[in-house]
């Protein structure tokens, strides 16, 4: 008997675009994999829930919302019913319940993948693909993400966060905590809750820290510093099979086609920057960058899947953690499912994991 999966998408993030792109090619592999009847749920950039049932092809061009009579409004009812109830299109019609076995919610940014969506579906008591709540929201917020890889040692370039206040922090006070934290210019300011590379900025001159700062604050109330790093960007993909045991990809490394991997150079279809599959380096540093992918996965407690980001220091050749991503992009131009390619693992073969694991 076919399980029941529903995809999420979309989302009210600033990467809700990146949500369609995803869930398109997520989609497009999921269509494969006989063992499961597919239901589309998509979310407005105003946060309602829909079920779609409208070309597939709709999605990635964001016209999935376009046509009435392809969307349908659902509404969820916790404890009582594990799926959604579809809400009667005209007066006098009756409303109808559709149990899910499994949620894939592709979505990306605070609401989607931060931890307030993995909470609601661990409310419904469906298995889904991807990290708890807690480990989500940890790991979106790389303020909290950095004090977690200081706490298991691994090594990160300087940094310090700051909250909004009622104005701009006193930039003499700031240039004084920065000097006690060991971070200096050039350095990157960053929103602590985006992803995508959504307003942060590379900052070199000091007289246009403020003007960073706005932007980050424009989109969270915490933001980061830290300390560009002269090196490469390397990235690690890990995926946690059934029996608990990680997959853990070669690396891959990106070649910014920009000043840094910012959302242009990411997903623009113009884009300049490279992929390189598998990186070139050593056996020992392939093992080594490894290595700690896996323990940063465990020491986040991450579950599923996620991707690990590092870089190599040019100065010393010494591996340094950037980030974990716990719903990477899956978009055509996206590292995780190549990296898992590497792996040895067809789109089709990771789909079928990434639902399984979510058992």
């Amino acid at each position: 008997m076919k399980k029941n999966l529903a995809i999420l998408f979309g989302g009210r993030s600033a990467e809700y675009a990146i949500s369609l792109l995803s869930t398109a090619n997520v989609l497009a592999q999921c269509r494969q994999l006989a063992e499961y009847e597919i239901f589309l749920l998509g979310i407005s950039q105003s946060g309602i829930f829909y079920e779609y049932h409208g070309p597939d092809d709709r999605i990635p061009t964001d016209e999935w919302l376009a046509d009435p009579q392809f969307v349908q409004p659902i509404a969820f009812l916790p404890g009582s019913l594990k799926g959604y109830r579809r809400q009667p299109a005209r007066p006098g019609r009756m409303p109808s319940d559709q149990p899910i076995d499994i949620f894939f919610p592709v979505l990306h940014g605070q609401d989607g993948e931060g931890g307030p969506l993995q909470g609601f579906l661990e409310v419904l008591g469906v298995p889904y693909v991807g990290c708890k709540y807690l480990s989500a929201a940890l790991m979106m917020d790389k303020a909290y993400a950095n004090m977690i890889f200081d706490q298991g040692h691994l090594a990160q370039t300087p940094w310090l966060s700051l909250k909004r206040q009622s104005s701009l922090p006193n930039m003499d006070d700031l240039s004084q905590e920065m000097e006690a934290r060991g971070v200096c210019f050039p350095l990157f300011v960053k929103p602590a809750n985006t992803g995508s590379s959504v307003g942060i900025s590379k900052v070199t001159d000091p007289a246009k820290l403020a003007q960073a700062l706005n932007l980050a604050f424009s989109f969270d109330s915490k933001l980061i510093l830290e300390n560009a790093v002269v090196g490469r960007e390397l990235e690690v993909a890990v995926l946690e099979d059934t029996d608990g045991q990680l997959i853990v990809s070669p690396p891959g490394e990106i070649l910014p086609g920009h000043d840094f991997y910012d959302y242009e150079d990411k997903y623009a279809s113009d884009s300049q920057s490279q992929l390189v599959l598998p990186a070139s380096l050593s056996p020992d540093q392939d093992a080594e960058i490894r290595s700690m992918a896996a323990q940063a996965f465990r020491l986040a407690d991450c579950c599923g899947l996620a991707r690990v980001d590092f870089f190599l220091r040019a100065e010393d050749q010494a591996f340094l953690i950037n980030e974990i991503n716990t719903m990477p992009g899956f978009t055509a131009i996206s590292m995780y499912s190549k990296l898992m390619a590497l792996a040895g693992l067809s789109p089709q073969d990771l789909m079928r994991k990434l639902l399984q694991s979510a058992y």
